[in-house]
């Protein structure tokens, strides 16, 4: 059969059957014969130096699933370990080793994606001041869940099932992915990028519970490289951790979680459709008329959901807002406004842009007493 995309991105071949990795990994080709008769003139092979310095050093044996990972990529054990997984890689190649090549392939692979998707561009626009957070932090999570799965692939291929706990949770992690269909809002049909991200988490959580020299190396590995990049990274991090604290939040009074989330899509919907009227010379168009128009569009959208968001919909009665989910957005403004823009109605950009000129932000009495501030 052919390469799957991941193989064809990478440009490397499939997973070897184990027993051919055992071989190549453990020995040189030459040496295992010689082995076999009981005569080996040759020195010992780089992978067994690599095999045996790592059980002397962590007194365990080398797992040949996750182990090359943490010894070329671990911020503490890397120094002592890269040079001989680099040289181990070196006489694995020399012998056609196609473990051995993917490897090789996946270090180059990484800068290169950077630049080749447009990421570090976006990344140059975005420290420039350009408005591109939202098309920024949806590429970033996309490279991420990409290099978890070129990880993933490089380790096992498409068809080999990881044996090892270590090797079954990193396999778990890299085939969360946010474009699988069970991340479709069913509404908006957009990625619902909060519920990958918790799968993610979750997922990557179930690594560092077994091996968290794993997690670690994991975390180092699909750190960004690109110039740009690794300046603004931190800042795309600290904002979806923002972000998380906000869903967690209750941002009406009387709506659950998971109602929440549908209104919001709604909401999202009926922006959408005024822009679409607006290009159509309608620019004047009650909500009533909007809703009516959406409605009639998406009958998929039972009829509870429609009247809970019409309800909190912008602009009507903020007796149902809670004012601790603006309390929230106003206090992190800085990392979340510039990725997530959306979140700020104008009545509160309106209360953000009342602070003064030291930067400090003041509000207005009625909102401090809403929001029982001093």
């Amino acid at each position: 059969g052919g390469l799957s995309p991941r193989g064809r991105a990478l440009g490397v071949p499939p997973t070897p059957p184990l027993v051919e990795q055992v071989i190549f990994q453990e020995n040189d080709a030459l040496s295992v014969v010689l082995a076999g008769v009981g005569f080996n003139p040759y020195p010992t092979s780089p992978n067994r130096l690599l095999q045996e310095e790592w059980k002397e050093t962590t007194g365990q044996d080398f797992n040949p699933e996750v182990d090359w990972i943490v010894a070329d990529s671990h911020p503490e054990l890397s120094a002592e370990f890269s040079p001989l997984v680099a040289a181990s890689n070196a006489s694995s190649l020399k012998w056609g080793s196609l473990s051995a090549l993917r490897r090789d392939r996946i270090e180059q692979f990484r800068g290169e994606k950077e630049v080749s998707s447009g990421l570090e561009k976006t990344a140059e626009e975005f420290i420039g001041g350009g408005d591109v957070g939202v098309v920024f932090i949806g590429e970033w999570l996309d490279h991420q869940a990409e290099m978890s799965a070129v990880i993933s692939f490089n380790l096992f291929g498409d068809d080999r099932q990881a044996e090892t706990p270590e090797g079954k949770a990193l396999q778990a992690w890299g085939e969360v992915q946010p474009h699988d269909e069970k991340y479709r809002d069913p509404i908006t049909r957009d990625v619902d990028r909060d519920a990958y991200r918790t799968d993610k988490e979750a997922a990557f959580a179930a690594i560092r519970k077994i091996y968290p020299e794993l997690a670690d190396s994991l975390e180092a590995r699909i750190r960004a490289v690109s110039p740009n990049l690794v300046k603004v990274e931190p800042d795309i991090i600290t904002a979806l951790d923002a972000l998380s604290g906000y869903r967690e939040i209750d941002r009406w009074f009387g709506i659950d979680k998971a109602m929440e989330n549908k209104v919001e899509d709604i909401h999202a919907l009926v922006d959408a459709k005024r822009d679409e009227l607006a290009l159509q010379g309608f620019l004047d168009i009650g909500s009533g008329t909007v809703y009516t128009i959406l409605a009639d569009e998406r009958p998929d959208i039972s009829q509870n959901v429609w009247q809970a968001a019409w309800i909190v919909r912008p602009g009507a009665d903020s007796n149902y807002r809670n004012p601790e989910a603006d309390r929230y957005l106003i206090d992190h403004e800085p990392e979340l406004r510039r990725f997530f823009p959306g979140l700020y109605r104008r009545g509160l950009l309106a209360v953000i842009g009342t602070g003064a000129s030291s930067g400090t932000r003041r509000l207005s009495p009625a909102l401090q007493a809403r929001l029982g501030g001093k």
